[in-house]
């Protein structure tokens, strides 16, 4: 998991520095090799969010969910997934 952690924080700076494809790519690329992560399920979904694209955003946290994902209180008090809100 370590490992997993500082390519998400990788891609977490590659968007910070204007490069949303480049950070996509990084969590793309890790799902493909931990499908079972929630987290980075997660992570991609807050990319869709960003890129104006809250289907697939919602796509990606019910993935997450069914992965085993917790932290939904989390998402729910951020501010970027406050446009999913509505949706039962």
């Amino acid at each position: 998991m370590p490992g997993i952690v500082a390519a998400m924080r990788g891609a977490e700076l590659r968007f910070e520095a204007g490069d949303p494809a480049g950070a996509a790519a990084i969590l793309d690329r890790l799902i493909d090799r931990h499908p079972t992560v929630g987290e980075l399920q997660a992570g991609r979904a807050a990319l869709f969010l960003l890129a104006g694209t809250p289907g697939s955003a919602l796509d990606r946290l019910e993935a997450a969910v069914g992965l085993g994902y917790r932290d939904v209180a989390a998402l729910v008090a951020d501010p970027l997934f406050a446009p999913l809100m509505a949706d039962p």
